[in-house]
């Protein structure tokens, strides 16, 4: 894996990803791949995945479309509904960003712990 970078190098290789997406030196894919390799090095995690809000009201649903493991990179995966998650999706809808030191401890994770969490091993 390559160095760490700290935040300013991510939010240039995420602004950088863009400018290319628009200016059609990327495609969608390569988009997705550059943004979940950048934030896999820059947290330095096992796994990060880009997710894409869909619908409104308790038919929101929360796809991810790309994730990038230490087996590779890949598109697609799970769609979670608001209506079987909604603490976790209410408090995603403010904030913007989930951040959680440990998803095992967090009350609003735990619909999300034995169907999703668990399964994919997230910690």
């Amino acid at each position: 894996m390559a160095p760490t970078p700290v935040a300013g190098e991510l939010e240039t290789l995420l602004r950088h990803a863009g400018v290319d997406l628009l200016l059609k030196r990327i495609d969608q894919l390569g988009y997705r791949r550059r943004i979940c390799e950048g934030m896999q090095m820059h947290f330095r995690c096992t796994r990060a995945s880009v997710w894409r809000f869909a619908g409104e009201g308790d038919e929101r649903v929360l796809a991810r479309v790309a994730v990038c493991e230490r087996g590779g990179f890949s598109e697609g995966g799970p769609i979670l509904h608001q209506r079987q998650y909604g603490r976790y999706f209410d408090e995603l809808m403010r904030s913007g960003v989930y951040r959680c030191a440990d998803v095992r401890q967090d009350p609003k994770l735990d619909e999300l712990a034995a169907d999703y969490l668990a399964g994919f091993g997230v910690r």
